[in-house]
């Protein structure tokens, strides 16, 4: 793999992390999802059934993917850790060895590019903002879920509106706050599997002062512990460069509630860099 590449798949774990900022054992189980019948269905019955679909988790780790596909076209493997509501931690490797790896928590961001012995270490509102996104909402957005701002994943009576689009056709829901906010507004489309069972597709955000922002979710798989996307893919642009870049989830080889352990060391002899840095990267890709 060429220079650029590997330093240019390091951003991109980055900034896919700061695109996601802005916008019971681990013994599988064989889990059944309970469709809805009718061909037309209400937008109270879908809404009852999507939430019915997530359940409480307190840790997952699991492989993952993660791939740049505009402007460039490529792919590193490695691994995914969370514990609800605490932190998140993404190691990718390349060869056996630890190229780059990400940790955040509910207060700061942490990355590192081994190969380019340079690390950063920022506070969450550096590259979230002040949105009141909440760690357990990041979640929700890798695992594909829907989740109210700052009140967690979707429940009966979480402070959404779920209206059927009729113009995108039958069975097509959108959720959005009851409360719409001035600097950050987001919205999802529900739609139906094959099974007739409903589930996040997109997440739409435009965060006040920033790029709107994308995520397409292919249909969940259905674990222990409910749904969970395996494909999230994100669009937006950063300094003028358009960006497409892939996070592949694989429940089907997850374990769940495991008490899987994560941490952080700030790695001696690196240099530091700024957000910004990472951005004007983006200028020479």
């Amino acid at each position: 793999m060429k220079i650029f590449k590997i330093q240019s798949l390091a951003v991109i774990a980055l900034t896919t992390v700061m695109l996601m900022l802005q916008g019971c054992g681990s013994k599988k189980q064989t889990v059944t999802e309970e469709p809805l019948t009718s061909s037309v269905i209400s937008s109270a019955d879908a809404y009852k059934k999507l939430i019915k679909e997530y359940k409480d988790w307190k840790d997952i780790q699991m492989p993952i993917k993660v791939a740049l596909k505009v402007p460039h076209d490529f792919s590193m493997s490695g691994r995914l850790t969370m514990r609800r509501g605490q932190d998140i931690h993404i190691s990718l490797r390349m060869l056996g060895m630890e190229v780059a790896a990400g940790y955040i928590t509910t207060d700061s961001v942490f990355f590192a590019d081994r190969y380019h012995r340079m690390y950063l270490a920022e506070g969450i509102s550096a590259l979230a903002g002040s949105y009141g996104v909440t760690m357990e909402d990041i979640q929700d957005i890798i695992l594909g879920r829907g989740f109210s701002l700052g009140n967690g994943t979707l429940v009966e009576g979480s402070p959404v509106n779920m209206t059927p689009q009729p113009i995108l056709g039958d069975n097509i829901w959108q959720v959005i706050p009851k409360k719409l906010s001035s600097s950050f507004q987001y919205a999802f489309n529900v739609v139906l599997n094959d099974k007739k069972v409903p589930y996040v597709s997109i997440l739409q955000v435009e965060p006040k002062g920033h790029t709107p922002i994308q995520v397409q979710y292919t249909a969940p798989q259905f674990t222990s512990i409910g749904e969970i996307t395996t494909n999230a893919t994100i669009s937006t642009k950063v300094n003028n460069t358009g960006i497409v870049a892939d996070l592949t989830l694989t429940p089907d080889k997850a374990s769940f509630n495991a008490g899987s352990q994560v941490s952080w060391t700030t790695p001696t002899g690196y240099t530091r860099i700024a957000a910004s840095q990472v951005q004007k990267m983006f200028e020479g890709m």
